[in-house]
């Protein structure tokens, strides 16, 4: 689907009921943009706009894709524990400065280093105000860690 746009269906307004993790790519649906053009805006692979389309349809009970078009998501090797901490302290340090490591430190004391980056980044988030925290939050979440 990399030349083709994805037709943006009556369905698909600001009340449609979609779980919170498809709106990201949900709200980029315009019929203009291509499956390439929402993976890079939002800094996913084209796998994971594919299967959030796929998630979008399966919600909406509409076709937005022709899926003899759309490419074959490619494995991409999993994030390793030490690799999505890393996301989450970089998230934090990159938001609010030198502060976002010694939050993200807090927070890896408190919830250990066996919890998962989803569990640490939530701790982080409970100590930064709006519009901080949401902004933290769909950084990680773009990344992979939700």
């Amino acid at each position: 689907m990399e030349a083709a746009s994805i037709p943006q269906p009556r369905s698909l307004q600001a009340d449609a009921m979609l779980p919170f993790a498809l709106w990201p790519v949900a709200d980029l649906i315009d019929g203009h943009r291509t499956v390439s053009a929402i993976a890079n805006a939002l800094s996913l692979s084209v796998g994971t706009v594919v299967s959030a389309l796929g998630a979008i349809e399966r919600e909406l009970g509409v076709t937005l894709t022709d899926r003899a078009v759309v490419p074959t998501p490619v494995s991409t090797p999993s994030m390793t524990a030490a690799d999505a901490f890393d996301i989450v302290v970089d998230a934090a340090v990159n938001l609010v400065g030198p502060m976002g490591e010694v939050i993200a430190e807090d927070a890896i004391d408190e919830v250990g280093e066996t919890a998962s980056a989803a569990d640490l980044a939530y701790r982080v988030a409970q100590d930064l105000r709006e519009p901080q925290r949401s902004t933290f939050l769909a950084k990680v979440r773009a990344k992979g860690i939700a």
